[in-house]
């Protein structure tokens, strides 16, 4: 059980991280085109 929210507790703080760069590079993306 611990090990399970662990992992959970891991993967969703990776997710969020990589969530956040992903937008980041969308929102670049549609600055660059608008400018």
């Amino acid at each position: 059980m611990c090990t399970n929210r662990f992992l959970s507790g891991y993967s969703s703080d990776a997710w969020s991280i990589a969530s956040r760069r992903n937008l980041q590079r969308l929102w670049q993306l549609l600055l660059s085109r608008l400018l």
